[in-house]
């Protein structure tokens, strides 16, 4: 199986019909595009928002050491408010393993895999969740 990297999900394709609601066979090359699907895997997150993290607690390491007396502590302080920051998840995802969601269909990059086809998108293409939300 393949694991997505940063704010990117792998999602398994639902299934074409084979036939029109009145019973005409459809072609497999004329297949209507890939709208929705399940997610079954997802990376952890944007890597930009925890570089821009880091970035604001150097700059306030950097103000601290500068303005404040190594000896009162406050180095130590920003140092275990930079631990603790750097250690908490930046958000909840807004879509989970398992979830039947909908895009659009000129998004994601299709990868094919020995268990079948996928697709591979950023999160953010991503239209709607299918069912009741998590999220409430």
């Amino acid at each position: 199986m393949m694991t997505p990297l940063h704010h990117r999900v792998l999602i398994q394709p639902d299934p074409h019909p084979t036939e029109t609601a009145s019973g005409l066979a459809l072609v497999e090359d004329f297949a209507p595009p890939d709208t929705s699907g399940t997610i079954i895997a997802r990376g952890n997150g944007p890597r930009w928002a925890q570089e821009i993290r880091r970035q604001a607690i150097r700059e306030c390491l950097a103000l601290a050491t500068e303005n404040y007396d190594m000896d009162r502590g406050w180095f130590d302080l920003f140092k275990q408010f930079d631990d603790l920051l750097l250690a908490t998840p930046l958000a909840d995802p807004d879509v989970a393993v398992g979830d039947r969601v909908v895009f659009s269909p000129a998004s994601g990059q299709i990868v094919e895999l020995q268990d079948g086809r996928y697709l591979l998108m950023a999160e953010d293409d991503l239209l709607a969740v299918i069912g009741p939300c998590a999220k409430e």
